[in-house]
């Protein structure tokens, strides 16, 4: 099963068709941004919702239906370090063992030939404001 698992959450690290990415105030989040486009093929639409809290991921990956979500954050490191967390379709964090895993086979993994690029949304933004409105 746990093979299963990480042979599953290794593919949609291959193959998403759509990512949502957000990310914290830390000055280094722009240039990760940038590295994550570089990882994914052109056919790959990446759509950055800029800074908003972790808390906002599973809001925005159910109603527009990204295939994973990205933030970058490291919200109990000191400033000056910032990493990644990985975000199923359903909202979930990924299972440690699983990055893990894929942390350790990231360098047989080939950079795409033509990479995709990101695009900024709002959209994000605002689903999660109307949530959190909703709420109230």
């Amino acid at each position: 099963m746990l093979l299963s698992s990480i042979c599953a959450s290794v593919e949609i690290l291959i193959d998403p068709k759509s990512v949502a990415i957000i990310s914290d105030t830390r000055e280094s989040s722009d240039e990760i941004l940038n590295w994550i486009s570089l990882g994914f093929s052109e056919n790959v639409k990446i759509y950055n919702h800029g800074i908003l809290p972790s808390g906002s991921m599973p809001i925005i990956l159910k109603k527009f239906d990204y295939d994973l979500g990205i933030i970058i954050s490291a919200s109990h490191n000191p400033n000056e370090y910032n990493g990644i967390k990985l975000i199923n379709k359903n909202g979930s964090k990924l299972q440690d063992d699983i990055e893990v895993e894929i942390e350790s086979n990231i360098k047989n993994i080939s950079l795409p030939i033509a990479h995709t690029s990101y695009k900024d949304s709002q959209d994000g933004y605002k689903v999660y404001f109307e949530f959190l409105n909703e709420l109230i």
